[in-house]
Protein backbone atom coordinates (compact mmCIF):
# COMPACT_ATOMS: atom_id res chain seq x y z
CA UNK A 1 0.00 0.00 0.00
CA UNK A 2 2.96 2.02 -0.25
CA UNK A 3 3.14 2.55 3.31
CA UNK A 4 6.17 3.28 3.14
CA UNK A 5 7.37 3.35 -0.67
CA UNK A 6 10.50 1.48 -1.75
CA UNK A 7 13.13 1.41 -4.77
CA UNK A 8 11.92 -1.75 -6.73
CA UNK A 9 13.43 -4.98 -7.90
CA UNK A 10 13.69 -7.99 -9.13
CA UNK A 11 15.55 -10.85 -7.29
CA UNK A 12 17.26 -13.50 -9.13
CA UNK A 13 18.02 -16.10 -6.30
CA UNK A 14 19.31 -20.18 -6.22
CA UNK A 15 16.14 -22.05 -6.04
CA UNK A 16 17.87 -24.72 -3.85
CA UNK A 17 19.48 -22.52 -1.19
CA UNK A 18 17.47 -19.11 -1.76
CA UNK A 19 20.54 -17.17 -2.16
CA UNK A 20 20.25 -14.10 -3.99
CA UNK A 21 22.71 -14.14 -7.03
CA UNK A 22 21.97 -10.97 -8.87
CA UNK A 23 19.35 -7.70 -8.25
CA UNK A 24 17.98 -5.16 -10.87
CA UNK A 25 16.77 -1.77 -9.40
CA UNK A 26 13.78 -0.33 -11.07
CA UNK A 27 14.82 2.85 -9.73
CA UNK A 28 18.49 4.91 -9.19
CA UNK A 29 19.90 4.69 -5.84
CA UNK A 30 17.96 6.75 -2.95
CA UNK A 31 14.87 6.90 -5.49
CA UNK A 32 11.64 5.51 -3.66
CA UNK A 33 9.18 4.27 -6.67
CA UNK A 34 8.81 1.94 -9.44
CA UNK A 35 7.57 -0.80 -7.02
CA UNK A 36 7.08 -4.42 -9.10
CA UNK A 37 3.11 -5.76 -7.85
CA UNK A 38 2.97 -8.26 -10.60
CA UNK A 39 4.80 -11.27 -11.75
CA UNK A 40 7.28 -11.10 -13.80
CA UNK A 41 7.01 -12.33 -17.16
CA UNK A 42 9.57 -14.48 -19.03
CA UNK A 43 9.93 -15.43 -22.91
CA UNK A 44 11.93 -18.99 -23.19
CA UNK A 45 12.52 -18.49 -26.14
CA UNK A 46 14.42 -15.37 -25.85
CA UNK A 47 15.28 -15.68 -21.60
CA UNK A 48 13.62 -12.09 -21.73
CA UNK A 49 11.91 -11.06 -18.44
CA UNK A 50 8.94 -8.55 -19.02
CA UNK A 51 7.96 -6.27 -16.03
CA UNK A 52 5.86 -3.87 -15.32
CA UNK A 53 6.14 -1.04 -12.28
CA UNK A 54 4.33 1.06 -10.12
CA UNK A 55 4.27 4.50 -8.56
CA UNK A 56 6.16 7.23 -10.66
CA UNK A 57 9.41 8.54 -9.52
CA UNK A 58 10.37 11.89 -8.21
CA UNK A 59 13.87 11.27 -9.81
CA UNK A 60 11.71 11.30 -13.14
CA UNK A 61 14.16 12.15 -15.54
CA UNK A 62 17.16 10.60 -14.28
CA UNK A 63 19.09 7.68 -15.61
CA UNK A 64 17.71 4.35 -14.40
CA UNK A 65 14.17 5.64 -13.40
CA UNK A 66 12.11 3.17 -14.59
CA UNK A 67 8.68 4.10 -12.11
CA UNK A 68 5.70 3.74 -14.33
CA UNK A 69 7.01 1.56 -17.07
CA UNK A 70 7.31 -1.67 -18.89
CA UNK A 71 10.79 -3.07 -18.68
CA UNK A 72 12.66 -5.87 -20.15
CA UNK A 73 15.74 -7.35 -18.79
CA UNK A 74 18.18 -10.20 -19.62
CA UNK A 75 16.93 -13.38 -17.54
CA UNK A 76 20.18 -14.77 -17.49
CA UNK A 77 22.38 -11.99 -16.89
CA UNK A 78 19.72 -9.92 -15.02
CA UNK A 79 20.49 -6.35 -17.15
CA UNK A 80 18.85 -3.96 -18.63
CA UNK A 81 17.40 -4.27 -22.66
CA UNK A 82 14.58 -1.87 -22.71
CA UNK A 83 11.96 -0.05 -21.47
CA UNK A 84 8.64 2.26 -22.04
CA UNK A 85 7.15 4.98 -19.63
CA UNK A 86 3.69 5.78 -19.85
CA UNK A 87 3.84 9.59 -21.09
CA UNK A 88 3.21 12.10 -18.80
CA UNK A 89 -0.21 13.21 -20.26
CA UNK A 90 -1.23 10.00 -19.77
CA UNK A 91 -0.67 9.25 -16.25
CA UNK A 92 -2.59 9.49 -13.04
CA UNK A 93 -1.69 10.80 -9.62
CA UNK A 94 -0.67 7.35 -8.74
CA UNK A 95 0.69 5.80 -12.44
CA UNK A 96 0.80 2.27 -11.88
CA UNK A 97 0.98 -0.81 -13.88
CA UNK A 98 -0.32 -3.48 -11.31
CA UNK A 99 -1.09 -5.89 -14.12
CA UNK A 100 1.17 -8.98 -15.34
CA UNK A 101 2.32 -8.81 -18.91
CA UNK A 102 0.80 -10.95 -21.64
CA UNK A 103 2.86 -11.98 -24.55
CA UNK A 104 0.75 -13.22 -28.00
CA UNK A 105 1.20 -13.00 -31.62
CA UNK A 106 -0.49 -11.46 -34.40
CA UNK A 107 -0.11 -11.17 -37.66
CA UNK A 108 0.64 -7.90 -39.22
CA UNK A 109 0.81 -7.30 -42.93
CA UNK A 110 1.69 -11.07 -43.93
CA UNK A 111 3.79 -11.02 -41.16
CA UNK A 112 3.78 -13.18 -37.60
CA UNK A 113 4.82 -10.89 -34.90
CA UNK A 114 5.61 -11.47 -31.71
CA UNK A 115 3.97 -8.95 -29.51
CA UNK A 116 3.90 -8.39 -25.29
CA UNK A 117 0.23 -6.33 -23.28
CA UNK A 118 -0.64 -5.03 -20.97
CA UNK A 119 -3.39 -2.95 -18.71
CA UNK A 120 -2.77 0.04 -16.43
CA UNK A 121 -4.86 2.12 -13.98
CA UNK A 122 -4.76 5.07 -16.82
CA UNK A 123 -7.59 2.57 -18.40
CA UNK A 124 -5.57 2.10 -21.19
CA UNK A 125 -3.92 -1.69 -22.79
CA UNK A 126 -0.32 -1.29 -24.40
CA UNK A 127 0.88 -3.57 -27.16
CA UNK A 128 4.13 -3.64 -27.87
CA UNK A 129 6.76 -4.89 -30.60
CA UNK A 130 8.41 -7.72 -28.76
CA UNK A 131 12.06 -7.25 -29.90
CA UNK A 132 11.57 -3.65 -29.38
CA UNK A 133 9.37 -2.07 -26.43
CA UNK A 134 11.29 0.66 -26.27
CA UNK A 135 9.81 2.60 -29.73
CA UNK A 136 6.13 2.70 -27.61
CA UNK A 137 2.77 1.12 -28.38
CA UNK A 138 2.20 -0.33 -31.50
CA UNK A 139 -1.46 0.23 -30.69
CA UNK A 140 -3.68 1.38 -27.58
CA UNK A 141 -7.16 0.36 -26.53
CA UNK A 142 -9.09 1.73 -24.31
CA UNK A 143 -10.79 -0.58 -21.61
CA UNK A 144 -12.04 1.80 -18.60
CA UNK A 145 -12.37 4.81 -17.20
CA UNK A 146 -8.81 6.08 -15.70
CA UNK A 147 -8.04 6.74 -12.30
CA UNK A 148 -5.80 5.36 -8.75
CA UNK A 149 -8.37 2.88 -7.39
CA UNK A 150 -8.74 -0.22 -9.43
CA UNK A 151 -11.28 -1.87 -6.85
CA UNK A 152 -13.43 1.24 -7.43
CA UNK A 153 -13.71 0.66 -11.24
CA UNK A 154 -10.95 2.49 -12.15
CA UNK A 155 -8.46 1.06 -14.63
CA UNK A 156 -7.15 -2.10 -14.93
CA UNK A 157 -5.01 -4.57 -13.03
CA UNK A 158 -6.61 -7.96 -14.72
CA UNK A 159 -3.61 -9.54 -16.71
CA UNK A 160 -5.04 -10.72 -20.16
CA UNK A 161 -5.16 -14.19 -21.53
CA UNK A 162 -4.33 -15.36 -25.13
CA UNK A 163 -6.19 -18.60 -26.63
CA UNK A 164 -3.66 -18.66 -29.85
CA UNK A 165 -6.41 -16.46 -31.95
CA UNK A 166 -7.74 -13.51 -29.82
CA UNK A 167 -6.75 -11.71 -26.94
CA UNK A 168 -9.11 -11.82 -23.74
CA UNK A 169 -8.68 -8.29 -21.78
CA UNK A 170 -10.83 -6.80 -18.50
CA UNK A 171 -11.25 -3.76 -16.27
CA UNK A 172 -13.23 -1.67 -14.42
CA UNK A 173 -15.70 1.45 -15.27
CA UNK A 174 -17.00 1.52 -18.65
CA UNK A 175 -19.65 2.50 -21.32
CA UNK A 176 -20.60 -0.53 -23.90
CA UNK A 177 -23.33 0.03 -26.56
CA UNK A 178 -24.14 3.46 -24.21
CA UNK A 179 -24.77 0.99 -21.11
CA UNK A 180 -22.43 1.72 -17.97
CA UNK A 181 -20.94 -0.87 -17.16
CA UNK A 182 -19.14 -1.66 -13.48
CA UNK A 183 -16.68 -3.79 -15.20
CA UNK A 184 -16.08 -5.82 -18.55
CA UNK A 185 -14.51 -8.25 -20.22
CA UNK A 186 -13.33 -7.78 -24.25
CA UNK A 187 -12.07 -9.91 -26.91
CA UNK A 188 -9.53 -8.13 -28.94
CA UNK A 189 -7.93 -8.36 -32.25
CA UNK A 190 -4.43 -9.08 -31.64
CA UNK A 191 -3.17 -7.42 -34.88
CA UNK A 192 -5.37 -4.31 -34.27
CA UNK A 193 -6.50 -4.15 -30.31
CA UNK A 194 -10.02 -4.06 -32.08
CA UNK A 195 -13.36 -5.08 -30.42
CA UNK A 196 -14.66 -8.59 -30.93
CA UNK A 197 -16.95 -8.53 -28.36
CA UNK A 198 -17.56 -6.93 -25.07
CA UNK A 199 -19.39 -8.48 -22.61
CA UNK A 200 -20.51 -5.65 -19.86
CA UNK A 201 -20.91 -6.59 -16.15
CA UNK A 202 -23.35 -5.19 -13.34
CA UNK A 203 -21.93 -5.97 -10.11
CA UNK A 204 -18.32 -4.89 -9.78
CA UNK A 205 -14.75 -4.49 -11.88
CA UNK A 206 -12.78 -7.76 -12.64
CA UNK A 207 -9.84 -7.29 -10.56
CA UNK A 208 -8.02 -11.06 -11.44
CA UNK A 209 -6.76 -12.64 -14.68
CA UNK A 210 -8.80 -13.43 -16.88
CA UNK A 211 -8.59 -17.09 -16.99
CA UNK A 212 -9.12 -19.42 -20.54
CA UNK A 213 -9.15 -22.98 -20.95
CA UNK A 214 -10.47 -23.91 -24.62
CA UNK A 215 -13.98 -22.37 -25.85
CA UNK A 216 -14.09 -20.70 -22.09
CA UNK A 217 -13.29 -17.76 -20.79
CA UNK A 218 -13.71 -17.19 -16.89
CA UNK A 219 -13.38 -14.33 -14.21
CA UNK A 220 -14.44 -12.86 -11.39
CA UNK A 221 -16.17 -9.27 -10.93
CA UNK A 222 -17.94 -7.88 -7.88
CA UNK A 223 -19.54 -10.89 -6.00
CA UNK A 224 -19.33 -12.84 -8.90
CA UNK A 225 -17.75 -15.54 -10.74
CA UNK A 226 -18.60 -16.17 -14.60
CA UNK A 227 -17.42 -18.15 -17.35
CA UNK A 228 -18.17 -17.01 -21.23
CA UNK A 229 -18.17 -18.40 -24.51
CA UNK A 230 -14.89 -17.61 -26.11
CA UNK A 231 -16.54 -17.12 -29.45
CA UNK A 232 -19.33 -14.68 -28.81
CA UNK A 233 -18.62 -14.12 -25.23
CA UNK A 234 -22.30 -15.00 -24.37
CA UNK A 235 -22.78 -16.67 -19.98
CA UNK A 236 -22.29 -19.93 -20.11
CA UNK A 237 -22.64 -19.59 -16.36
CA UNK A 238 -22.85 -17.71 -13.50
CA UNK A 239 -22.22 -18.20 -9.73
CA UNK A 240 -22.87 -15.59 -7.13
CA UNK A 241 -21.31 -15.24 -3.62
CA UNK A 242 -24.77 -13.96 -1.36
CA UNK A 243 -22.58 -13.02 1.61
CA UNK A 244 -22.78 -9.98 3.02
CA UNK A 245 -19.85 -8.28 1.92
CA UNK A 246 -18.21 -10.73 -0.12
CA UNK A 247 -15.90 -9.42 -2.99
CA UNK A 248 -13.27 -11.19 -5.29
CA UNK A 249 -10.16 -9.25 -5.94
CA UNK A 250 -8.01 -12.27 -7.22
CA UNK A 251 -8.98 -14.89 -10.02
CA UNK A 252 -10.30 -18.52 -10.62
CA UNK A 253 -8.15 -21.52 -10.53
CA UNK A 254 -9.34 -24.34 -13.10
CA UNK A 255 -8.08 -28.14 -12.33
CA UNK A 256 -9.38 -31.73 -12.47
CA UNK A 257 -12.75 -30.58 -13.78
CA UNK A 258 -13.46 -27.89 -10.86
CA UNK A 259 -12.93 -23.92 -10.76
CA UNK A 260 -11.77 -22.92 -7.32
CA UNK A 261 -11.58 -19.17 -6.48
CA UNK A 262 -10.70 -17.41 -3.29
CA UNK A 263 -13.00 -14.76 -1.76
CA UNK A 264 -13.06 -11.96 0.47
CA UNK A 265 -15.97 -10.86 3.22
CA UNK A 266 -15.41 -7.85 5.04
CA UNK A 267 -15.07 -8.09 8.73
CA UNK A 268 -15.05 -12.10 8.36
CA UNK A 269 -12.54 -14.43 7.20
CA UNK A 270 -11.90 -15.58 3.74
CA UNK A 271 -13.85 -18.22 1.74
CA UNK A 272 -13.00 -20.61 -0.96
CA UNK A 273 -15.60 -21.92 -2.72
CA UNK A 274 -15.15 -25.10 -5.58
CA UNK A 275 -17.48 -25.24 -8.33
CA UNK A 276 -17.69 -28.70 -10.31
CA UNK A 277 -17.18 -27.95 -14.27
Amino acid sequence: GDCPLTRGRMLKMDPASGAIQATFYTEPTNCTAGGIWSSPTVDPTTDLMYISTGTQSYCSGQAGDYGASVLVINALTMTYVGSWQVPAAQQTSDADFGSAPTLFTATMNGVSKQLVGIANKNGFFYTFDRTNVTAGPIWTQTLAIAGDSPQYGQGSIAPAAWDGTNLYVAGGNVTINGVACKGSVDALNPATGAFIWQHCFADGPVMGSVIEIPGVIVVTEGSWVYALNATTGATLFSNHDVTKGSVYYGPPTIANGYLFVAGYVANSNALLIALSL
